[in-house]
């Protein structure tokens, strides 16, 4: 899931069934919006922001 200037994820196979411990988030300081996360066949990761629009790509491939 995305939000302003944060990432949030869960294991999607406990999905009705999740712990306070199975949810991962990572808060950024960067005061940028954060429109959506895209991965690719080989789980490579694009990220949209705007409010600076620009489109990054992931440093790695272990989410």
């Amino acid at each position: 899931m995305i939000a302003d200037d944060s990432v949030i994820s869960v294991p999607v196979y406990k999905l009705g069934k999740l712990k306070k411990s199975d949810v991962q988030a990572t808060q950024f300081s960067a005061k940028r919006e954060f429109e959506g996360m895209q991965f690719t066949s080989d789980g490579s990761s694009y990220l949209l922001t705007n409010k600076g629009a620009e489109i990054m790509k992931g440093s790695t491939k272990s989410f």
